[in-house]
C-alpha cells in the first residue's frame, strides 16, 4: 500500500483497505536470528505479571537492500504476549520491522522495539487489538502509513526522541490512548496520523513540527473530540488548533 495511494482516500476507508490487506501475510523471506539486544529490565517485569515474553529465535529476518543490515519480519513463536524484537542479527543490525509482519497478533500486549530500528513498517502492527505498550527504541524516525491502525487497548505510547515523521493513519483509530507526547525533531505528523482516537485528551507538540496535515474528515485529529493541544506559544501547532477549533494550551 503506498503513500500516495492513502492520501487519495477518506479516513473513513483506512480501516477498510488496511483490513484487506490483512489477509495477506509477510512474503519476504525468512531466516531465524542468532543474536540481538533484549530489554531485561522489560523482560523482567513481564514474567513477573506471568507474560509470556517471545525469544530471538521466534522471528525470522532478511537482509536489508543495502546488504548492510536485517530487517524483523513475522513472528513464528507461540503464544508470546510480549515482543522483544531482535537488534542484532549475524553481527549487522537490525534497522526495520517489515511491514505488515505483526498486524493481527491477537495475543500481542506489549512491544520493546530496540534503538537499532529507524523504521516501523507500514501496518506492521496493525489490527492488534490486545496491544496496550508500546516502548520505542530512541533510533526511529520513521513510523509508516497505518503502522498502528486500530490498536484500539493501546494506552501507553513511548515515542523515539529521533523521530521525524508519524506517516498517514499511522494511530488511527487507537481508541485507548488518552495522551501522547511528540518528542522535539518531528516535523510532519501526516493526514488521519490519529484520527479516531477517541478518548485522545492531551497531545504536547514540540515547536519543530512545522506541518500537520488534513482538513474535515482526512485532519489529522478527525474525530478527537476530547482533544486539546499542548505546545509552545507563537508555534505552528498553537495557529492549527486555533484555525481547526481544539482547545490550546501554552507550555
Amino acid at each position: 500500500m503506498k503513500k500516495t495511494n492513502i492520501k487519495k482516500c477518506a479516513a473513513a476507508l483506512l480501516a477498510v483497505i488496511v483490513a484487506m490487506g490483512a489477509l495477506a501475510g509477510c512474503s519476504e523471506s525468512t531466516q531465524t536470528p542468532q543474536s540481538s539486544e533484549n530489554n531485561s529490565s522489560q523482560t523482567g517485569e513481564a514474567q513477573s505479571q506471568g507474560l509470556k515474553v517471545s525469544s530471538d529465535d521466534d522471528f525470522s529476518l532478511y537482509l536489508a537492500d543495502d546488504e548492510k543490515s536485517y530487517v524483523a519480519s513475522v513472528y513464528e513463536g507461540e503464544g508470546a504476549a510480549v515482543y522483544n524484537i531482535p537488534g542484532e542479527y549475524k553481527g549487522l543490525e537490525v534497522t526495520e520491522i517489515a511491514g505488515d509482519c505483526y498486524k493481527l497478533s491477537d495475543n500481542l500486549i506489549e512491544v520493546n522495539i530496540p534503538d537499532s530500528i529507524t523504521k516501523i513498517g507500514y501496518g506492521s502492527f496493525a489490527f492488534c487489538e490486545n496491544l496496550e505498550t508500546v516502548n520505542m527504541g530512541n533510533g526511529v524516525e520513521i513510523i509508516e502509513d497505518s503502522a498502528f491502525i486500530g490498536c484500539s487497548k493501546l494506552q501507553n505510547l513511548t515515542l523515539s526522541e529521533n523521530l521525524k515523521e508519524i506517516q498517514t493513519g499511522a494511530f488511527i483509530s487507537c481508541t485507548s490512548l488518552k495522551k501522547v507526547i511528540i518528542p522535539d525533531g518531528v516535523k510532519i505528523i501526516e493526514e488521519s496520523a490519529f484520527g479516531g482516537c477517541t478518548s485522545l485528551e492531551e497531545i504536547h507538540i514540540s515547536a519543530s513540527v512545522t506541518e500537520i496535515e488534513g482538513v474535515n474528515q482526512s485532519g489529522a485529529f478527525t474525530d478527537c473530540s476530547k482533544l486539546t493541544i499542548y505546545a509552545p506559544a507563537g508555534s505552528y501547532a498553537e495557529q492549527y488548533a486555533k484555525d481547526n477549533g481544539i482547545p490550546f494550551i501554552a507550555e
